[in-house]
């Protein structure tokens, strides 16, 4: 079995002590619409690529970046 480990440039994925003894210079902030896709796409086809995106180019850049994850908007 595959132990999860927190990715430390995730915010949902960490906790407010790690946070605050962090300095932070970049936060990447993903957006993505919550609309239909037609019958094939679920609706957060679009939040769940940008937040892909986003905690890769976070993990990437993680000397210097904490990545957020995204905000879900309502329909």
């Amino acid at each position: 079995m595959t132990e999860l480990r927190p990715r430390p440039y995730i915010l949902a994925e960490t906790n407010w002590k790690a946070v605050r003894e962090t300095k932070f210079d970049v936060a990447v902030l993903p957006w993505g619409a919550t609309e239909a896709h037609n019958y094939h796409l679920p609706y957060g086809t679009d939040v769940i690529e940008c937040d892909h995106v986003a905690a890769e180019s976070a993990r990437l850049a993680w000397e210097r970046t904490l990545g957020f994850f995204e905000r879900w908007l309502k329909v």
